[in-house]
C-alpha cells in the first residue's frame, strides 16, 4: 500500500512505500505542458491521470525550487519557464542513477515534480497487478472519488479494479 501526500502535509513514516509510476529513465528530456508530460519530446498517453479529479494548474510550491537546478535553459523544447508550476515545468534531463516518478493521482498527491528524481537505491520493485481497492471516506479530499458509506473498506470496493493487471 502506498502512503499519499494530501494537503502539503508530510508523513508521519519519513521514509513511506510509495506506488508511483516511471515516467523518466537517466538522461531522459522531461517536461509537463498543460498538463500533458513529454518524454524526449513525445507526449505521454495520461491512462488514468485523464479521469482524475482536478487542481489548480497554475500552482506554485517552493518544492518546485529544486527544478530551476535542473531545468534546460535552452533545448530543442524550448526554455524552460521562469517559475514551474504543477502543470508547466521542464524540460529538464534526468540524472544518472535517478528515476522520475508521478503518481496517477496528479493533483492529490506529491511525486517527482515535489521531491525531484529518485535515487536508483530507493526503488524497490514493481507492483504486479493491484489486489484491493476502495473509495475511503476522507473528509476534505481532493479526490473526488470518495464513499459516503459506513465502513467504507467493506461497503465500497471499486471491484473493476480489483485484480487489475498493472503493464
Amino acid at each position: 500500500m502506498g502512503a499519499r501526500y494530501d494537503d502539503g502535509q508530510e508523513p508521519e513514516d519519513p521514509t513511506p512505500t510509495l506506488v508511483k509510476r516511471l515516467i523518466g529513465q537517466p538522461g531522459d528530456t522531461l517536461y509537463m505542458r498543460d498538463a500533458l508530460v513529454y518524454v524526449n519530446g513525445i507526449a505521454q498517453r495520461q491512462g488514468y491521470a485523464v479521469n482524475n479529479a482536478k487542481g489548480d494548474p497554475n500552482e506554485v510550491s517552493e518544492l518546485f525550487e529544486w527544478q530551476k537546478r535542473y531545468a534546460l535553459k535552452q533545448s530543442r523544447f524550448g526554455a524552460a519557464p521562469a517559475q514551474p508550476t504543477h502543470d508547466n515545468w521542464g524540460p529538464l534531463v534526468v540524472p544518472p542513477g535517478h528515476f522520475f516518478m508521478m503518481g496517477d493521482n496528479r493533483y492529490c498527491s506529491k511525486d517527482s515534480r515535489y521531491w525531484g528524481p529518485v535515487p536508483r537505491a530507493n526503488v524497490r520493485g514493481r507492483p504486479l497487478f493491484v489486489y484491493y481497492s476502495f473509495r475511503p471516506h476522507v473528509e476534505g479530499s481532493c479526490d473526488g472519488d470518495t464513499s459516503d458509506r459506513p465502513l467504507p473498506f467493506i461497503t465500497d470496493i471499486r471491484w473493476t479494479r480489483v485484480g487489475h493487471i498493472i503493464r
